[in-house]
């Protein structure tokens, strides 16, 4: 070779070239074409396992995007499912529990079928939201009815994907039972499209190789990216023997070639235990295979082009260490976006399973700096006081005191124009780059430097229409946060605002749940009570009069302190059926208008007194006080009981405050009406009350005071009280602290009436007039009928309403029907109430009864026009109320309505409640009846009269000309807010019931 170079060298070289200089050139060329052979070599194998990675990268993401998507609507349908079980116990509208679902159901419900069937313990469909139920459809014979029939634990079901029977859509169905009493009462199912993960996979397609697969654990095909054939949902899938030897493992990844379409796949997979569902990605090895070969001819031709530009051997080098420095920088990148993508996966398993608001913001903070690597984290909550604060709600990593700083805030100051406060502000993200070169950081560059925090991003937490706190994330890095993190991280912070959102409606949801129990049980503990003081009032009632009559027959005898003290006995056993007919909300009430802080002056010296001297008791009163509307004897038996139970809480003394004020209740508070009331608390410096003591606190019989030493009726009686009047009570106490009642009591527009004077009491007798007697008990029949003879008035009986109506329809003279509201027979006492007066008009009507019905009085008070004397009773009172119900005359009041068949209605439901209305329908009648009628009781006006007339003018003329009248419009429109000015007017809208106008007087009254 040498002797051959040497003879042709200057042949191919010329006569100028030295041998070794050539030689050198020829080595440098090969030693060139060997660097530049390697480094193709080495760029292909570096650039096929960065797409290797890359590839296996994009199908891990993709596994947790569909994870985490189907965990989303999974969840959200089975919050459906749980929100329609909890509205089934309030209602049996569907209707109306569909609208109410919509609720949940808008907040993403893409994949939502619309189908949803209700079935009753033996599988008969009772419901079907599509159409009407089909005859004898049941589900008795499906997989997921007979699992919960053999066990009727609480879960959720997942069935396979199939075609619906009506609908022909192909979907797989989620089910959960019904429970009543732990007790398996049918099921409740909705159906979900698998088009909608087919489609949110479809979006992340790897290639055409390659698939995504949720199935359940018994191997059923629940959805599939492409779309299968429809035959592939009607059998199992062959799992393969490495599927099955990892069937036990949460997640993982395996090598395998389908059995459905013979392709060599990578699979990752991922277990979802709450639903037996596995999500499987399987990558294709062709798709990787094939974009290797174009990344192998790219590679060829390059270096080929590298080795004929030999000369620019530097530059290439220089290319060289520029392309190894983007790769690594491109390694980095997967690094960061891969740990993104962990905590993603973290952070939404940790809210899906989160029981508090707190728990999910901790979880949240947790995923982020354990599995993203990040610095510190922390969650805000926003103050839309004015402070405009930033509240820190939870926080993980490096935080060393950061969040004790001045306070963040979201005000456009420097505290507030921060990332957090700035995101707060916009509604978006705000991303820091720099801690050191971002002027917005100045309050805090110092302690975040120090903390070694060097870039954040603060994203906003939001619902539809308000952001109500912000996620904030701190990094060891400068500009650690690129386009894609921010996306991601985005991504991450609208699912934690679901999230929050969802816990919400459950929290509510559990709340109603929990007042809808309470409410069944002191309402199942009133009927009960009540029923008792029914039966022991009657039972009184015979006592009373006998002794009442025996009392009456003569002076002094060896008797006489014997009658009296069975009198006292018997007296004290009706106090105690009152305060069961208190708590049952069954006392007939005589509700009046109350200056409560002349009440409780008035009392002061008995609560004095009863109490003792080391209580000493403080008063507080509001100004400008408003009147109570309210019965007033029954509320100094409250604040009595009251005052005794708190001197009971305070054996060694203390201090019991009574205070007074005013509260307006705008929207509905708990089983609080909106409103105007008038306050009374009663607090005192005692024992306190444990939460499982208070939870009891209103039964009836319950006490922790010694046997013997209450009745446990005092805060049962107070609580009917309260509910029957129209207002409310609550109790707020900490154990070894103190506890306070409060009363919440309707405001009345009517000024308290003068106080009369006492007169010796004076028992009124009869002028012989007729009273017809009705009631079924025999003996308090008899003796009821002595003591009204010996009143002097003229007794017919009868023993049921059937009798009675006869005599009603005679010609009989009869001036007042006395009669029991509770009889046997075709009749009550209403009823013959009724019948009564359409035979007899302007019949006068006095009931008596031991447990006045809820059907009987409307919500305890009484109709106009009739009177009602509670038994057991003593004869002065019976003397009394007799004497009262002959003497009364009904109320008159103006009635200004146009529409004259609305008119005429009115007119005769209020005759008949013993009203005597004046009708008009112009605003120029109504003025002349008012300046010729002075005592009119009540002014109702609708709003449009005819001829164009003004209701609300009308009734501002007549709060004018009547000061104390009751004012009552009419509308069928809605009111613009201060429409009516400082006009003290009830409102009642078209249409209503008659029941509510008369509600609304009786108040008034």
């Amino acid at each position: 070779m040498r002797r051959w170079l040497k003879q042709h060298w200057r042949l191919i070289a010329g006569p100028s070239v030295p041998l070794r200089q050539w030689s050198m050139l020829l080595l440098g060329v090969v030693v060139m074409l060997l660097l530049l052979t390697g480094n193709g070599w080495l760029q292909y194998r570096v650039q096929r396992q960065d797409h290797i990675v890359l590839a296996e990268h994009q199908a891990q993401k993709q596994l947790i995007s569909l994870q985490d998507h189907a965990l989303l609507q999974l969840d959200l349908a089975d919050s459906y499912l749980r929100t329609a079980r909890s509205l089934m116990r309030e209602t049996s509208d569907w209707r109306t529990i569909q609208e109410k679902l919509g609720a949940v159901r808008s907040l993403r419900a893409s994949n939502f079928s619309g189908l949803m069937v209700v079935t009753d313990r033996s599988g008969k469909v009772i419901y079907y939201s599509e159409r009407e139920v089909p005859p004898d459809l049941s589900l008795a014979d499906k997989p997921y009815f007979k699992a919960f029939l053999a066990d009727a634990h609480d879960r959720v079901f997942v069935d396979a994907t199939r075609r619906g029977a009506f609908s022909g859509e192909l979907h797989y169905r989620l089910v959960r039972p019904i429970l009543k009493g732990g007790q398996f009462d049918g099921v409740i199912l909705i159906t979900m499209l698998p088009e909608d993960l087919t489609r949110f996979s479809d979006n992340l397609s790897l290639g055409p190789h390659s698939v995504s697969t949720v199935i359940t654990y018994e191997n059923w095909l629940i959805a599939r990216s492409p779309a299968p054939p429809e035959n592939s949902y009607d059998h199992p899938v062959t799992a393969s023997a490495e599927w099955e030897a990892m069937s036990q493992v949460a997640s993982g990844r395996l090598q395998t070639v389908s059995r459905l379409d013979g392709e060599r796949r990578i699979v990752f997979f991922s277990r979802l235990p709450d639903y037996r569902l596995a999500v499987f990605v399987g990558l294709g090895e062709r798709d990787v295979e094939e974009e290797l070969t174009e990344i192998r001819d790219n590679i060829a031709a390059q270096t080929g082009g590298m080795v004929l530009a030999v000369t620019v051997l530097g530059l290439l080098m220089f290319r060289l260490l520029g392309e190894l420095h983007e790769r690594r920088q491109a390694v980095w990148a997967l690094q960061s976006l891969n740990n993104v993508h962990q905590v993603l996966s973290g952070s939404n398993q940790a809210v899906l399973r989160a029981a508090t608001e707190e728990g999910v913001y901790q979880a949240m903070c947790d995923a982020i700096v354990t599995h993203g690597g990040y610095r510190m984290a922390w969650i805000g909550l926003v103050a839309e006081d004015a402070s405009a604060a930033i509240h820190p709600a939870a926080s993980a990593g490096h935080v060393d005191g950061y969040l004790d700083l001045p306070g963040i805030t979201w005000n456009d100051d420097a505290q507030g124009n921060g990332p957090a406060g700035s995101a707060v502000r916009s509604a978006r993200t705000e991303v820091n780059s720099s801690f050191e070169s971002n002027p917005k950081m100045g309050p805090w560059r110092q302690a975040a430097l120090m903390r070694g925090y060097r870039s954040s991003i603060a994203l906003p937490l939001k619902t539809e229409d308000r952001v109500f706190g912000v996620l904030n994330i701190y990094s060891i890095k400068v500009d650690a946060f690129g386009p894609e993190e921010i996306s991601l991280f985005e991504e991450l912070a609208a699912d934690l605002s679901h999230g929050v959102i969802a816990l919400r409606l459950r929290r509510e949801n559990d709340v109603m749940s929990g007042a809808l129990v309470q409410a069944q049980k002191m309402q199942a503990l009133g009927n009960l009570t009540g029923g008792i003081a029914h039966d022991f009032n009657n039972l009184l009632q015979v006592i009373l009069s006998n002794l009442d009559l025996a009392l009456r027959q003569g002076g002094e005898t060896s008797l006489t302190r014997y009658l009296r003290n069975a009198m006292h006995g018997a007296e004290n056993g009706a106090k105690l059926t009152g305060q069961l007919l208190a708590f049952a909300r069954r006392q007939p009430l005589a509700p009046e208008p109350l200056r409560l802080d002349q009440l409780v002056e008035e009392m002061a010296s008995l609560l004095q007194r009863t109490l003792g001297a080391p209580i000493h008791i403080v008063t507080e009163t509001a100004s400008g006080l408003w009147t109570a509307l309210a019965d007033g004897s029954q509320l100094r038996n409250a604040v009595l009981n009251l005052a005794i139970n708190a001197r009971d809480a305070m054996p060694d003394g203390g201090r019991l405050t009574i205070s007074l004020g005013n509260v307006q209740v705008r929207s509905g508070r708990g089983e609080m009406k909106p409103g105007d009331y008038v306050s009374l608390a009663i607090s005192d410096t005692g024992n306190g009350m444990s939460p499982d003591v208070l939870a009891q606190a209103f039964d009836p019989f319950f006490t922790t005071k010694p046997e013997g030493a209450g009745t446990g009726l005092g805060l049962s009686m107070v609580y009917g009280f309260a509910k029957q009047s129209g207002g409310h009570v609550s109790i707020d106490s900490t154990l070894g602290l103190g506890t306070t009642v409060t009363l919440f009591l309707p405001r009345s527009w009517r000024m308290p009436a003068a106080p009369v004077a006492e007169s010796v009491p004076q028992l009124p007798h009869g002028k012989g007039e007729a009273i017809l007697l009705v009631e079924d008990n025999d003996e308090v029949r008899g003796s009821v009928q002595d003591q009204l003879i010996d009143l002097g008035y003229r007794v017919l009986v009868a023993a049921n309403g059937e009798q009675a109506l006869e005599r009603l329809a005679s010609s009989e003279q009869i001036d007042l029907l006395f009669t029991d509201l509770v009889m046997p027979g075709l009749f009550n006492g209403r009823d013959l109430a009724v019948q009564g007066r359409s035979l007899r008009p302007g019949l006068k009507v006095l009931f008596t009864s031991g447990y006045a019905q809820a059907s009987m009085l409307d919500e305890g008070h009484l109709d106009d026009g009739i009177s009602l004397l509670g038994k057991p009773y003593r004869l002065e009172r019976l003397a009394e109320t007799i004497r009262r119900a002959l003497a009364a005359e009904p109320l008159r009041l103006l009635l200004a309505e146009d529409d004259q068949l609305i008119c005429e209605a009115m007119m005769e439901i209020l005759e008949n409640n013993g009203y005597a209305p004046i009708a008009t329908s112009t605003v120029s009648e109504a003025l002349a009846i008012l300046e010729t009628n002075p005592g009119l009781a009540a002014i109702v006006a609708d709003k449009n009269l005819a001829a164009g007339g003004d209701g609300v003018a009308l009734l501002k003329e007549a709060r004018r000309s009547h000061p104390g009248a009751m004012l009552v419009l009419i509308t069928g429109q809605d009111l613009a807010p201060g429409s009516l000015g400082d006009l003290a007017a009830t409102v009642l809208h078209k249409p209503f019931h008659p029941r509510s106008l008369l509600d609304i007087l009786s108040k008034g009254r």
